[in-house]
């Protein structure tokens, strides 16, 4: 199940959609641009997660590039070691920024 929560956000298709915690299983994922035309959001390619008390709003408006970059090399990092069998701690060992994997 851990492998494959991230093989889905390894996949997810960021300059589309926007992460939301509404809906569920099966529910139609919410469109970046739908989400600029209803709420002002602006456009760019960056990660946008729907604020699920306050739909509106996008809390990752301050999550910048380098930022974003940094968050989808450790989701890809995750998914490797889980799909390569590794255990909680190789998940979670810490790496710094000048860190390259092997």
């Amino acid at each position: 199940m851990l492998a494959a929560f991230f093989q889905y956000w390894n996949t997810f298709d960021y300059k589309k959609h926007v992460v939301s915690l509404g809906g569920g299983r099966g529910a139609p994922l919410l469109e970046k641009n739908a989400m600029g035309e209803e709420h002002c959001w602006p456009t760019h390619n960056g990660l946008a997660i729907q604020d699920p008390f306050e739909n509106f709003y996008n809390v990752a408006h301050v999550v910048k590039n380098n930022g974003f970059a940094r968050v989808r090399e450790e989701i890809s990092r995750a998914y490797t070691l889980v799909s390569e069998g590794k255990d909680m701690d190789a998940l979670c060992e810490i790496k710094t920024v000048d860190e390259k994997e092997p």
